[in-house]
């Protein structure tokens, strides 16, 4: 076997042999053992009755009936003249050794001929097209495009060995052959896309010498090892250097051929890693952004970090940009890889800022408020400031060879700017790196908005409520991001991705419904509509420049319509057809930056008019989806900054509750020496600060208990007791709370229950405390009682102000109010409910609510009778 049928042996098509006469196997390569399960072996013993033996029945007879006809062409005088010419061709089920059956085609070629020139034996390649036939049965519609790749597919399969070099030849990777000495005596074309290198300019050159110092000691170590295994494989990742003089990263997997004579060398694969280390960079110093930003709210300090974060993973020296709301510079932070160059930075920016017809830098960038790259700064660029020849110098002399900048725009708004710059001569800035630090701005303009949130809020009180507010609404909306950009980071089915993102955006925004359009063949085909929890299947494919979406593709920007039934890019059948009054749709792009997806959101809740709320979470929505594929490492982050924060609270809690233990009892001994000298003022004055010490040591366990159960430390204390004695105990102590309102209890159990005393009392407490604030002076609060064979049912009813149907599903979520705008608000940090509710549900038990506004809140929660082990506390989730 020559080297050319070596390395053949090594794709994954399996080539047989089989003898015409004998009816036994000649040859089969090892990649039947990846096809179809079996060994060469297994194959070449069974010979052709035991192939036959896994041909699907109903393939079976085409099989025979085209072997027999090409056979009798064959063995044609003329046909016999064309040696190894390919003379049939057909497509058939194989059953695979696991018990499924496997699509193959195979293309069948005489291998040789008798003294008479009878075929005497036949050359099969046959390769897997299972998943091709999956597609094809999926699929309705098969574009022209599309039958012709698959024809020219078919066609390629049925290629010769010389075909199939070709193949190796134009892959994406590089293949080359390396003597025992390192040099290299054959690679294949794909090395010129790969390193800039024609084929010849390695031939005969020590490989190792292109491979960069650093990596140069593990390279010749690999060598070496492989070298001392013959047979084997073996994969290392190094820096080589491209003909442009950078360095790139590729991963090499070299096999020992050595020892075969034919090949005599070690067979190297190479694969262009740039790309996916990039990708592990950005990925990398996006977590650290991330962790800056959540560590501090004071973005004076955090910028700064980020700024040493950035250089030198991004550039050499950036700078960071913040004004204020007149567009006055309010700081700056700059870092420099050569902190010794950091005034020459300030130099430049101090020659141009002032300068109102400069088209780029910092000053542009605030004034247009978009996104600038110059990817060469070369002669041509430094031109057009030839009107001051000392930003030419300071240019210069700085060396900059690429620069972009981005605008900070939070609420709509631009709130300052960043810019990267690098000094490297084989680095140039592509879309790739702009999109990547557009989504790096897009957080420091949230983190700076978000500290100039709370900055606010602690400068003007008076405003506390309205800043609440707000913050409440954001956190609701950053929830739904989270969730969703989590949900959308676990998968990779583009419409399942787009489907999430639709139903966190109409949930987000409040819509009735809404769609999404994916780009396929140049037309935005949308193929589901999503209204409540129901999908519904459509069909509507637009061309390029068509309809919303069409505006939206030209523009690369949102479009918001307000009156559907007059906007000129929708289509009137389609707004008829789904009753579409207003609506908004959003792109999504790629990663260079094209849009590839878009959705759209139709009919907002009460007739309202979608606004920049709305726009704000909806692009954050399109950007969770932009990079849905490469966020999967901060789900982990996620996980452990939310561990941090129970932690946080766990550890604040504890240490709160010592000094409110030392000031009770300060307190009860002021109280005890206030009664002897009778000062009535003064015995006042320490029962409201008793009464505050109580409520924040209150306050405080509801802390440690929401912490306990973060973490799965809630302990439960099984035993059993009388239940109405229970119910009794509250009322007498809610009386002495409150004696404007009259409690009511129906039903009695006749059994005692088993669960944590204390915890229920707990439960119990917390839904009449909030009946008592929630219902007016004099009305009834009703303690309703039920059992059953295996539970207890408990229902507290008041007659207040009722809790709207929309806060009812989050009611019991952790820190979740149901404010209203026109209701009278109550001081509380919503986590109450959510801790009843987890009691409850580990105890096995369910809680929920009943309520229409105005007319009062009915709160039920069920435990059970009868337990399989109680000697056992319940599992925590």
């Amino acid at each position: 076997m020559d080297i050319e049928n070596k390395v053949m042996s090594f794709v994954p098509a399996l080539i047989a042999a089989y003898s015409i006469r004998t009816g036994k196997y000649l040859y089969v390569n090892n990649s039947l053992n990846k096809l179809l399960g079996y060994s060469p072996g297994e194959f070449l013993n069974g010979g052709m009755s035991f192939v036959a033996s896994l041909v699907h029945p109903d393939d079976a007879p085409m099989i025979f009936r085209k072997n027999s006809e090409a056979l009798k062409v064959a063995n044609n005088k003329k046909f016999a003249q064309k040696m190894n010419e390919s003379f049939v061709n057909f497509e058939y089920r194989m059953k695979h050794k696991s018990g499924r059956w496997v699509w193959l085609q195979t293309s069948g070629s005489v291998f040789s001929r008798d003294k008479n020139g009878k075929v005497e034996s036949v050359l099969n390649i046959s390769v897997d097209i299972t998943e091709r036939k999956i597609a094809e049965e999926k699929l309705k519609k098969i574009s022209h495009t599309l039958e012709l790749q698959i024809k020219q597919r078919t066609e390629q399969i049925s290629l010769n060995e010389k075909k199939f070099r070709s193949l190796i030849e134009h892959s994406s990777d590089a293949i080359a052959l390396i003597t025992k000495t390192g040099k290299v005596s054959y690679v294949s074309p794909p090395i010129t896309r790969i390193l800039g290198y024609r084929q010849n300019d390695f031939l005969g050159i020590n490989g190792f010498s292109f491979v960069h110092p650093s990596d140069l000691p593990r390279a010749t170590k690999v060598l070496s090892q492989l070298l001392l295994k013959p047979g084997t494989s073996t994969t290392v990742e190094v820096r080589v250097k491209h003909k442009n003089g950078g360095w790139i990263w590729i991963e090499v997997t070299g096999t020992n051929l050595l020892f075969d004579p034919t090949v005599g060398a070690i067979v190297a694969n190479f694969r262009d890693l740039t790309e996916r280390k990039q990708h592990d960079k950005w990925q990398e110093l996006l977590g650290k952004v991330t962790d800056k930003m959540v560590a501090s709210f004071d973005h004076s300090l955090t910028l700064g970090e980020i700024a040493k974060l950035i250089v030198p993973i991004m550039a050499d020296y950036c700078r960071i940009v913040t004004v204020d709301e007149r567009k006055q510079i309010q700081g700056i932070v700059v870092n420099h890889n050569d902190p010794s160059k950091i005034s020459l930075t300030k130099d430049l920016y101090n020659n141009y800022m002032d300068k109102p017809e400069m088209t780029y830098g910092v000053g542009s960038i605030l004034k247009k408020g978009k996104a600038e790259m110059i990817s060469v700064v070369d002669e041509r660029i430094l031109k057009t400031v030839r009107r001051y020849p000392s930003i030419i110098k300071i240019t210069k002399k700085i060396g900059l060879t690429s620069y972009m900048g981005v605008p900070l725009i939070a609420r709509r708004k631009i709130i300052g700017a960043i810019t990267f710059s690098s000094i490297q001569k084989d680095t140039h800035y592509s879309k790739q790196d702009l999109a990547f630090a557009e989504e790096i701005a897009r957080r420091i303009a949230l983190l700076i908005d978000n500290s100039r949130l709370y900055q606010d809020a602690v400068r003007e009180i008076d405003q506390r409520k309205e800043i609440e507010k707000k913050l409440l609404m954001r956190t609701r909306q950053l929830e739904i991001l989270s969730r969703a950009s989590r949900d959308v980071n676990k998968i990779l089915n583009i419409n399942t991705i787009m489907r999430t993102l639709v139903k966190s955006a109409i949930e987000a925004t409040d819509s009735q419904a809404g769609t999404y359009g994916i780009i396929n063949n140049e037309k935005m085909e949308f193929v589901e509509y999503l209204s409540g929890s129901r999908v519904k299947q459509i069909n509507i494919s637009l061309e390029k420049g068509n309809g919303v979406s069409g505006i939206v593709r030209k523009t690369k920007k949102f479009y918001l319509s307000n009156d559907a039934s007059r906007d000129k890019y929708m289509d009137p059948a389609l707004q008829k057809r789904f009753g579409i009054q207003n609506f908004i749709n959003f792109p999504v792009f790629g990663r260079d930056g094209e849009i590839t997806a878009c959705f759209e959101l139709h009919n907002k809740e009460n007739n309202e008019a979608y606004g920049k709320e709305d726009i704000e979470i909806l692009e954050g929505l399109g950007a969770s989806a932009s990079i849905a594929y490469e966020n999967t490492q901060l789900l982990n982050r996620q996980r452990e900054l939310e561990k941090r924060k129970d932690d946080f609270i766990s550890m604040a809690s504890h240490e709160l509750k010592t000094p409110l233990t030392s000031m009770k009892a300060y307190t009860q001994i002021l109280k005890n020496r206030v009664i002897v000298t009778d000062d009535n003022e003064i015995y006042h004055f320490i029962r409201k600060v008793d009464d505050q010490i109580l409520k924040l040591t209150r306050l405080v366990n509801e802390l440690l208990d929401m912490s306990r159960i973060g973490n799965s430390k809630l302990q439960l204390n099984f035993e059993s007791f009388d239940f109405n004695e229970l119910i009794t105990d509250i009322i007498e102590a809610m009386q002495g709370v409150t004696s404007q309102h009259i409690f009511q209890i129906k039903g009695k159990l006749k059994r005692e229950v088993k669960a944590d005393r204390y915890r229920i009392y707990q439960v119990i407490t917390n839904i009449l405390n909030n009946a008592i604030k929630y219902s007016k002076k004099g009305s009834k609060i009703i303690i309703t009682l039920k059992e059953d064979r295996n539970s207890v049912t408990v229902g507290i009813q008041d007659f207040g102000i009722g809790i709207s149907k929309e806060h009812q599903k989050y009611i019991f979520d952790r820190l979740y109010q149901a404010t209203e705008s026109k209701e009278k608000t109550y001081p509380g940090l919503g986590i109450g409910l959510f801790i009843s509710s987890e009691i409850i549900r580990r105890h096995e038990g369910v809680m929920w609510v009943e309520s229409r506004k105005r007319y009062g809140s009915t709160f039920y929660f069920t435990l059970p009778l009868v337990r399989l082990d109680m000697g056992q506390k319940p599992v925590l989730n």
